[in-house]
């Protein structure tokens, strides 16, 4: 952010979802008094993708937007499923399903939990909280995804 010319550094942010749609926000240093001129500068921006990407759960391997992710775990804990995928770190799951012998439960929630440095940048555990236990789970579909990706723009939000 600019404020009459002057960079104001960020202090934070923060991505939630709901039902509603999605929520972010961005917390920067104070700003001088008596501002005249307020820029916002967006270097990347996040771009929500749908898809219909069915992966079988025992190939461990899930190609989506060009990159393979893989499966690194499954666990079941108190009436949810978790599976844990290695993926970029400017990339999350928002809509998914986990089906097998017939039925089918939704994706609740994804999260990140840890992120490890490799060669082309960051790599991430990005854990997806499935709302039920199925008897046997057999194919993952993902149905939007979000990607953090360039944007290079500029907001006005006050002033000249």
């Amino acid at each position: 952010m600019k404020a009459d010319d002057e960079m104001i550094r960020p202090q934070g942010s923060g991505l939630t979802s709901s039902f509603g749609g999605y929520t972010f926000d961005l917390e920067y240093e104070p700003l001088p008094e008596d501002v005249k001129d307020l820029t916002l500068i967006l270097e990347k921006e996040l771009k929500f993708h749908e898809v219909n990407v069915k992966t079988e759960l025992d190939q461990k391997t899930i190609r989506l937007a060009g990159q393979n992710l893989t499966i690194e775990d499954m666990n079941v804990t108190d009436g949810k499923t978790e599976i844990t995928v290695n993926a970029p770190e400017d990339f999350g799951v928002m809509e998914a399903e986990l089906s097998g012998k017939g039925s089918s439960i939704s994706l609740e929630s994804s999260y990140d939990r840890s992120f490890d440095k490799i060669e082309e940048g960051l790599d991430k555990q990005h854990v997806l909280v499935f709302n039920g236990v199925l008897s046997e789970f057999e194919v993952l579909t993902i149905t939007k995804y979000v990607k953090v990706e360039p944007a290079d723009k500029t907001i006005q939000i006050g002033g000249q």
